[in-house]
């Protein structure tokens, strides 16, 4: 086998990424400098992973797809493509094949199983930061490659992604931007007038703060997400909450009935427990360990299989 991979230089321009920076800034104000940092690695280390992928929301025609396209196009020299996220939940890699650079579109609420497939293999590949993968292409035998493949994601549902609560695999920013009047001059800038490559270079010189392999920052954006993949069930759970300290999953799922649960195709008793306790730590709940001892506010000892409450700020919920 010969290596036949030379490095693409980065582009020598005089052209400001000014442009493009105000879009950026425009429509995630609050974590703009995460995704200049996400894409300076991108580019900065094409074939090395990063270890987490970044999540663009909002709603649709905000200028999503535009902000990733001076990256993908330059990305796309050593192997880049676009695909729907759903392709995640079909078992197949074709798409990940000799690309360095995949970005999953139109992240959308599926079936219960579907969107949990969907995320867990994404996960796993995200989570590969060396080594070998094995990849199932459509048709054909299984593979084993180089994992070399870095993701980004765009959704225009805040449901689209159902992402575990203790995530450590994507950084996601939502856009509260409603619509964006699409700009000729910002087309024609990027064709026309070396935008592209004014990004990529500008991104290029950049010196990120975000490292490969980092647990992501946590932001508003990914909390909403996580409460909204866990279904209508995380506001009825909230509401038996109010007023309590210490709670057991058993209660829980007893008072809100089974019918509420295979409403949701939670029918057997370990997905029940998995998404009440999925809740609990949404909102800062703490479990209790076995053997460990707590008391109750009526001073009673409590130990074993119960959840305490304890402040989280960021979500608003306090004792």
């Amino acid at each position: 086998m010969i290596n036949l991979w030379k490095p693409i230089p980065i582009p020598q321009t005089t052209v400001s990424p000014e442009p493009w920076v105000r879009l950026v800034q425009h429509l995630y104000p609050d974590e703009a400098n995460y995704i200049f940092d996400w894409l300076a690695l991108a580019i900065q280390k094409p074939g090395d992973v990063i270890g987490f992928a970044v999540v663009l929301g909002g709603s649709q025609g905000i200028g999503k797809d535009t902000l990733l396209r001076p990256v993908l196009d330059w990305l796309g020299r050593y192997g880049s493509a676009n695909v729907l996220y759903s392709a995640l939940a079909t078992g197949f890699d074709d798409f990940m094949v000799n690309k360095t650079f995949v970005v999953l579109q139109e992240a959308a609420k599926m079936r219960d199983d579907k969107s949990v497939m969907a995320v867990e293999r994404a996960k796993n590949l995200i989570a590969k930061t060396s080594g070998l993968i094995s990849l199932n292409p459509k048709g054909r035998a299984m593979v084993e490659a180089p994992q070399a493949t870095n993701f980004a994601i765009t959704t225009n549902n805040i449901d689209g992604m159902k992402i575990p609560v203790d995530d450590r695999r994507f950084l996601v920013c939502w856009s509260k931007v409603i619509s964006v009047l699409q700009d000729p001059a910002l087309f024609d800038w990027l064709d026309n007038q070396g935008g592209g490559d004014a990004v990529v270079a500008w991104l290029a010189r950049r010196i990120p703060e975000l490292t490969l392999g980092q647990t992501p920052p946590q932001t508003v954006g990914k909390d909403d997400m996580i409460q909204e993949g866990l279904g209508s069930i995380f506001g009825d759970i909230q509401n038996l909450l109010a007023g309590r300290r210490v709670v057991s999953v058993e209660d829980i799922v007893r008072v809100l009935g089974l019918d509420l649960f295979a409403d949701l195709h939670l029918r057997t008793p370990r997905s029940r427990n998995e998404r009440v306790k999925d809740c609990l730590r949404a909102t800062g709940w703490v479990h209790v360990d076995q053997g460990s001892a707590s008391y109750d506010p009526q001073g009673r000892l409590r130990s074993g299989g119960e959840w305490l409450c304890c402040t989280n700020p960021r979500l608003g919920f306090t004792v």
